[in-house]
């Protein structure tokens, strides 16, 4: 998952994992590049419930952290299928794939990362494949400027008209709720990174 000196936080199953039977196949997703390389997206190959040695397979770029003189610590990714509990057990669901950077998140030529820097991450949205993995000539669905990324995104239950996201933000800004400055609880749509 490329040269790392900093942490590799968890990654997550993609939904061909959760629907392919016993012993499970799909893929676990981790942003890796850690060390002397740029924060990137991995798909690790997992067959018949074990993950194949060299299967990592890189995607898109989604931080050039390294590009600007900094290593940076692989953050969470969380999954989350969103067409229903049978379309997606049946492996036909929406999957989407959330994570978040530290700092400078990658211009994409659809939906960069605006504002980067040092401080400001970004959190983004990708579709994992219902076959195949993510390619590295994706673009997110979607990005939310976040000041030094997030913390762990949790999804709510997906019911129509609820599809949000949740996380707070590792550095202080200012916080559209309370007013205040701090690290701020955030509420965003799915659909802004769908």
């Amino acid at each position: 998952m490329g040269a790392g000196y900093e942490v590799l936080l968890s990654g997550a199953f993609d939904n061909q994992y959760f629907t392919s039977g016993d012993p499970p196949s799909g893929h676990l997703y981790v942003v890796g590049g850690t060390g002397p390389q740029n924060n990137t997206l991995y798909a690790i190959t997992i067959s018949n419930n074990a993950m194949t040695t060299g299967s990592a397979t890189a995607g898109p770029v989604v931080a050039k952290n390294y590009t600007n003189f900094f290593y940076a610590t692989g953050l969470q990714i969380t999954e989350f299928c969103n067409n229903g509990n049978s379309a997606c057990q049946a492996g036909a669901g929406a999957d989407y794939l959330f994570l978040s950077v530290l700092g400078f998140g990658s211009q994409f030529a659809t939906n960069p990362c605006s504002g980067q820097s040092l401080i400001v991450g970004c959190v983004m949205g990708f579709t994992a494949p219902n076959s195949g993995v993510v390619s590295s000539t994706a673009v997110p669905n979607g990005t939310l400027q976040e000041d030094g990324g997030t913390s762990g995104i949790v999804v709510d239950n997906g019911s129509a008209g609820a599809s949000n996201i949740y996380f707070t933000t590792l550095l202080n800004q200012g916080c559209t709720t309370s007013g205040g400055t701090g690290g701020c609880a955030i509420s965003a749509t799915q659909a802004g990174l769908q």
